[in-house]
């Protein structure tokens, strides 16, 4: 038809005015309609703000109560369907994700799917994640769970894709949100009573168990290893631990269009096996969680890297350099959640370096292997690791020529 895409900025917040300030002029040259829901305990100028710089367009602030992130939150999406039909689309946004586009053309968005992905990116750009957060606005599109929710809408008659990534569209999350601004304690049993709350409206939900899982680790912090020598098995790790256990075990049913691999199940293996390798000392549990998240996706290099860097902090670098030079040799796949650029430029070279600098002895492989490694390391780590890199190689080298054997010069890229 000649309907032309339109979007509707959806917000919740609670006293955001500094985070507003800086984000809202951005969202403001980006879409055409605002629903904003404001906790009804807000207590600092935000509303002000949402004034001053999305005034000038179509839009309203709703007050709320405060009931959970899914059922406060659906209630905005409602009223922003109710209030404005005409939006095509709505973007669910936190006070801190902030624009890094000031325009984009909205043919890119798909009146017959249902929802699209856009980029989100740290603030100190080290992790980047696909955020599945624009939605039709269509009757029944609503946000689930009062915690670390998602947010689901019904598939269109005939749609062709029910999800599609929107390149140009990226925004960063900085912190120092209101929810980061709790006590860190605080923040996270105010999180594990919310997520008990969900796991008692759906008994085994794969993402409660996970992040039940998430929080407890989280609660534990520093202390953790303290905590679990005086506590046991009543300790928060090892709840930690029984969570993300249980979310692994969790077979997907069948995952929806433009979902290709289970990345929660994934990463409820790598966490309980970090849990397992640095709390517990259970190296096998830990190795056959690695393993079997590896068999799960094996195009991402984050268990191949977690299994050569177990083996080299126990000092078996032969088995370290197996699995590294797994990891070392995959491109970095597309992936809605948790991507790590850095381990592929930088990290897991470093690593493989510092795993054949731990040889007896050197074979030939091995030094042109560290060379490759070097080369990559030092054009794409930042300058700390770049220089860790350089020292790990000239040792290699110098380890070379005390065997009596001719020096593999240094590799270099073609420009």
């Amino acid at each position: 038809g000649d309907e032309r895409p339109t979007l509707m900025l959806n917000m919740l917040i609670k006293n955001e005015e500094r985070h507003l300030d800086r984000t809202l002029p951005k969202w403001a040259k980006l879409v055409d309609f605002w629903i904003i829901g404001v906790d009804d305990e807000n207590e600092d100028g935000s509303q002000q703000v949402i004034e001053r710089h999305l005034g000038h367009l179509p839009g309203s602030t709703v007050k709320v109560s405060f009931d959970g992130m899914g059922p406060t939150w659906t209630e905005v999406v409602r009223k922003g369907r109710e209030l404005y039909p005409q939006a095509t689309h709505g973007i669910l946004s936190d006070a801190d994700f902030t624009p890094l586009i000031s325009s984009f053309d909205k043919r890119e968005l798909d009146l017959n799917c249902s929802k699209h992905t856009f980029d989100v990116i740290t603030s100190d750009g080290t992790d980047r994640r696909h955020m599945d957060w624009i939605y039709r606005n269509i009757p029944g599109a609503k946000v689930q769970r009062r915690t670390h929710q998602i947010l689901t809408v019904p598939p269109i008659p005939g749609q062709k894709h029910y999800l599609k990534r929107l390149t140009s569209l990226r925004v960063q999350e900085h912190t120092g949100g209101y929810q980061d601004r709790l006590h860190p304690k605080s923040k996270h049993q105010r999180y594990i009573k919310l997520l008990r709350q969900d796991l008692e409206d759906m008994p085994g939900d794969p993402r409660t168990l996970y992040y039940l899982g998430q929080e407890h680790l989280e609660l534990a912090g520093d202390q953790a290893v303290r905590e679990l020598h005086n506590r046991g098995e009543k300790s928060s790790v090892v709840k930690a631990l029984r969570y993300y256990r249980a979310r692994a075990l969790l077979l997907p049913e069948g995952l929806a269009e433009g979902y290709r691999v289970d990345e929660e199940r994934y990463w409820a293996h790598l966490k309980a096996a970090e849990i397992c390798e640095r709390y517990v000392k259970d190296f096998h549990c830990a190795r056959s969680m690695w393993t079997h998240a590896l068999r799960m996706d094996p195009k991402r290099a984050d268990a191949a890297f977690y299994l050569g860097q177990h083996f080299r902090l126990i000092k078996m670098p032969r088995q370290s350099i197996g699995w590294l030079t797994v990891a070392s040799a995959l491109p970095m796949p597309d992936r809605l959640n948790h991507q790590w650029p850095e381990l592929y430029s930088c990290l897991r070279h470093v690593e493989l370096l510092n795993a054949i600098a731990m040889l007896p002895s050197l074979r030939p492989r091995h030094v042109q292997q560290a060379a490759s490694a070097q080369d990559t390391a030092s054009s794409g780590c930042a300058q700390e690791e770049a220089k860790m890199a350089g020292q790990m190689w000239k040792a290699i080298q110098r380890k070379q020529v005390f065997e009596g054997k001719p020096p593999v010069p240094t590799v270099r890229r073609r420009l």
